[in-house]
């Protein structure tokens, strides 16, 4: 498994397999995330909401359980401020 770390409102390209994420609330207030194939107009593969501080990590696991995304992870922050990781 491979880390890349999170760029909000970027797309990861090099996460073609994506095997899952660990991403934290960092600035005290809520985030909702998109994660999304390929860009802001992609398809959301996964809606996260996170309240004050808190913390997520989702685990797809591996071969025939993790994710296809052949144009890569796009990270939309539509609110809130976080960091984090994804794994592929």
């Amino acid at each position: 498994m491979r880390p890349t770390a999170i760029t909000p409102d970027v797309n990861h390209p090099g996460v073609t397999l994506w095997r899952g994420f660990a991403v934290r609330e960092d600035a005290a207030g809520t985030a909702v995330i998109n994660f999304r194939h390929g860009s802001v107009a992609g398809d959301i593969l996964f809606p996260l909401n996170l309240a004050a501080n808190e913390a997520a990590a989702i685990f797809f696991g591996g071969g025939d359980d993790a994710i296809e995304a052949a144009n890569g992870i796009f990270v939309e922050e539509v609110s809130g401020s976080i960091t984090g990781t994804l794994y592929h």
